[in-house]
């Protein structure tokens, strides 16, 4: 849940911007900028706001907003991926915001933030430190302000290594500070890639469906999201998804509807056309197996799909189950099309750092050749970013028999909670951190104090440039090693400082974060 302070929202040295923080309209705000399309960044924005400024997003985020939320669409500036606009600030500075792939939900953006160095409070503290006399140097002073706002964000490879981004650094400078999701910012949350998680929620249908051929499928979700995850078990046991007309409406503007992978409940046609198609699969099955079975189309109704799409966080799940299972029936005969539900929680809140699979319980031997089989296959996808398609669906098939189900209903409702997370893993959130090396971070998640803040900080202060930032100590007291007086200084020891770590700078860090980055 993003921290609702507007120390957070305002966007520091860019005077009247203002990010995920509809709340916040007093006179003064001249932009707001929107991450994405999540209840927790949209507080504040509702079919009668009236600004008192256009906000700007994606063009996903955008056609959800006019078309889902009804906010009307002059107040809207959609901005493409990787593009850039111009928007002055409250001081009359042009700047220039680029928005940038969050790899979130559809339509989710990190922006970056930047503006020519001018006569704000801190270039006006630094002009007067000069009159003064007192040595302020800035490495960067030719290079613009700068500040990139994640939003909320899975900074895997693509992210981490996004070519617009560097060039934008390389072009711009460095980023002096950096609004960060810490949603997941403790060292116990390092879950799986998410083609892993998938790979592994894919291995659980199929063996589910073998356990009984009469199951349907609910996968959590929220109103956006989640999107890779239901695809994953509906390509699995080789279904359609069904999902109500809301839903339907959101997936064709986020661009991910389908017509061979959803299927719209409400649409009576297309349910009666799914519905005929699959009566004609199930009498081509029967014909074939044997002409004196008892299985025939008529004592087994074919469901026109085995999987829907549930909201996260509605109400009790086996009841839930219980209910569709009973609710699930051929309109002609009555008859239910299911035996069995199973659900699939995915959240990278259901994480945890030691499983015991299945086997250990009948065999400890077969256990521990099963977790070293599958210790190797997490250490070769480590972080799963330079892992191959086939090496994830090996990790994920691994790894399914360590999730134990949540089973009530005599066995026939089953809940699997599963590490699928559109959020960054402490893991990836260091070595964001690590390779953008920003002179600042302020957390945007589980930040509502000074010790929530502090705590969060602690993880990135080595990986930080703190030298740059003229709040902290370490601005004016810097080591000669750290700031040779001329460059010749570096160049007499035949290789740049900053070509190797300087394992100094790490003394008393972090020993979690330390491990992360290792």
């Amino acid at each position: 849940m993003a921290t609702q302070l507007g120390s957070i929202k305002r966007v520091r040295r860019f005077p009247g911007f203002v990010v995920d923080g509809f709340n916040y309209q007093s006179p003064d705000v001249v932009a707001y900028f929107l991450t994405h399309f999540h209840a927790d960044h949209t507080c504040g924005l509702h079919a009668g706001f009236k600004g008192p400024a256009p906000i700007y997003c994606t063009a996903v985020t955008a056609a959800l907003l006019t078309n889902v939320m009804g906010v009307k669409p002059s107040l809207v500036c959609a901005v493409a991926l990787n593009d850039t606009v111009q928007v002055q600030t409250a001081d009359g500075a042009n700047a220039f915001v680029t928005f940038l792939d969050a790899n979130h939900c559809p339509g989710s953006a990190t922006i970056h933030f930047r503006r020519r160095r001018g006569a704000d409070d801190e270039d006006a503290r630094t002009n007067t430190e000069k009159r003064k006399g007192v040595e302020t140097r800035e490495e960067h002073e030719e290079n613009d302000v700068v500040a990139l706002h994640t939003g909320d964000f899975r900074a895997a490879r693509c992210v981490r290594e996004d070519p617009k981004l560097h060039a934008l650094i390389r072009d711009h400078g460095p980023i002096g500070e950096l609004y960060l999701d810490t949603t997941y910012c403790d060292p116990r949350w390092r879950f799986p890639d998410r083609k892993r998680a998938c790979a592994a929620m894919a291995e659980i249908a199929r063996a589910e469906l073998r356990r009984e051929p009469r199951t349907l499928f609910l996968v959590g979700s929220y109103s956006i999201g989640k999107e890779r995850a239901v695809k994953a078990v509906a390509n699995a046991v080789r279904s359609r998804v069904g999902v109500g007309w809301h839903r339907a409406r959101t997936l064709k503007l986020t661009g991910w509807w389908d017509e061979n992978l959803f299927l719209c409940e409400d649409d009576e046609r297309a349910v009666a056309e799914a519905a005929e198609a699959a009566e004609d699969k199930s009498r081509a099955r029967a014909g074939g197996v044997s002409a004196s079975s008892s299985v025939s189309p008529s004592n087994t109704p074919a469901p026109p799909f085995r999987v829907r799409v549930s909201p996260m966080g509605g109400g009790p799940p086996h009841e839930n189950m219980a209910r569709a299972l009973r609710e699930s029936r051929d309109p002609e005969t009555g008859a239910p099309y299911f035996k069995a539900a199973v659900s699939f929680r995915p959240t990278g809140w259901s994480y945890r750092s030691e499983r015991k699979t299945k086997d250990e319980k009948d065999d400890g031997d077969v256990e521990r050749d099963e977790t070293r089989r599958e210790a190797r296959l997490r250490d070769a996808v480590d972080q799963g970013s330079d892992a191959s398609d086939d090496e994830h669906e090996r990790a994920g098939a691994a790894s399914a028999s360590s999730y134990a189900p949540w089973v009530e209903n005599d066995g026939a409702t089953r809940v699997y909670a599963v590490p699928y997370s559109e959020h960054s893993s402490f893991d990836e959130l260091t070595a964001f951190v690590s390779r953008v090396k920003p002179v600042r971070i302020t957390p945007t998640v589980n930040a509502q104090t000074d010790a929530e803040r502090e705590k969060i900080l602690r993880h990135f202060q080595h990986l930080t440039d703190a030298s740059r930032d003229r709040n902290r100590l370490e601005h004016y007291f810097r080591s000669a090693r750290k700031y040779p007086d001329d460059e010749t200084e570096g160049a007499s020891k035949g290789k740049n400082e900053e070509d190797e770590p300087d394992e100094r700078r790490l003394e008393g860090a972090d020993p979690d974060t330390l491990a992360a980055l290792r």
